[in-house]
Parts: structure tokens; C-alpha cells; sequence
């Protein structure tokens, strides 16, 4: 079920008891959170599934927008706030809104078991042209929700990912849409 009012979106999921809260704030950051109805369920060592995280670079091929997105892993009995590793995702989609791409991503990861009440930050984004024919990438231009992505970081992201495979370049200008 999907509720929406003017301090954001409220996904309740009834076979889950679970309610996903999307936060618009005026810096023009998005936060996502998802938070248990049942506190019982808090993530213990065994319950974080890591493995199971999408790919931390997602691209769909064409021109299409992308955000890129950060969280730390839940705090379990195993950790605490210190040890905590930072993850980074990158995702482009051929959707009309940014706002539609952050969504997506952070559906995907709050399904993960453990994760469902992880903070994720919406950094930035832009534009990915993805061309697996020719196999390079393009980053540029920038959101107007979210803000320029950090392409320099985006494009060393891919290039881990795809390791020499792809050859990714990026453009810094403010003139690129």
C-alpha cells in the first residue's frame, strides 16, 4: 500500500509489518528509512544478509538518468557504530524522475534481510550513457532533486565493477543535461 502527503511517501507493507518512510528535506537530500512495526525483529549477527545487496553498479544501456546512493551496514551484536562498512551504489534506469531511480534502489535494498532499517542517502546524479556494443560509459549532467553526482567517484565505481572491460569517462561541466 502507498500513502503520500506533503512530508513524503509512506510505504506500508502488511505481510511484513513494515512501513518504508521517504523523506524529503529542503537541502535537497532525500533519506530513505524503513522501519519495523515490530522491534523484535531488529537485525542480529545471523539475520544481516549482506550477499544478498544488488550489485553496487546497476547500469540500464542507453541514456538514461542515475543516482548514486550511500549507507552503512546495520549495527547487529557483531558491530557497532565505528565498524560499520560504508557501502556505495550507483544505478541508472531509463525512468523520467531521478526521484523514480532512488526509489527503486532503495526498495532493493531495504528487502534485504537486516537491512530494512538502513538509512540510505541519495548523493547525487546525472546521466549515464551506456553502450555495452562499444562497452563505454559516459557520466555528466546532474539531478534537479538531487544535485550534480560525484562523477569522479561514479565513474571509478563503474570501473571496479566492470574492471577493464569498459572504457568510462566523465564531464564535470554545469552544461550537460
Amino acid at each position: 500500500m502507498l500513502f503520500s502527503n506533503k512530508y513524503g511517501i509512506i510505504l506500508v507493507n502488511a505481510s511484513l509489518l513494515m512501513v518504508m518512510i521517504f523523506i524529503s528535506q529542503n537541502s535537497g537530500t532525500d533519506y530513505y528509512s524503513l522501519i519495523d512495526v515490530d522491534a523484535s525483529r531488529l537485525a542480529t549477527g545471523n539475520d544481516v544478509r549482506p550477499n544478498l545487496l544488488p550489485p553496487p553498479v546497476q547500469l540500464s544501456p542507453g541514456r538514461n538518468k542515475y543516482v548514486v546512493a550511500k549507507f552503512r551496514d546495520p549495527v547487529t551484536k557483531n558491530t557497532n557504530e565505528e565498524t560499520k562498512k560504508l557501502r556505495w551504489f550507483v544505478q541508472s534506469a531509463e525512468l523520467p524522475y531521478h526521484k523514480r531511480v532512488a526509489f527503486d534502489l532503495v526498495k532493493r535494498i531495504c528487502a534485504v534481510p537486516g537491512y530494512e532499517e538502513v538509512r540510505v542517502e541519495i548523493t547525487g546524479g546525472g546521466r549515464i550513457d551506456y553502450d555495452p556494443a562499444s562497452s563505454t560509459v559516459s557520466v555528466y549532467g546532474f539531478s534537479h532533486r538531487y544535485g550534480k553526482g560525484d562523477h569522479a567517484r561514479v565513474a571509478k565505481l563503474i570501473e571496479d565493477s566492470f574492471g577493464t572491460d569498459v572504457t568510462v569517462t566523465y564531464d564535470l561541466s554545469d552544461k550537460l543535461y
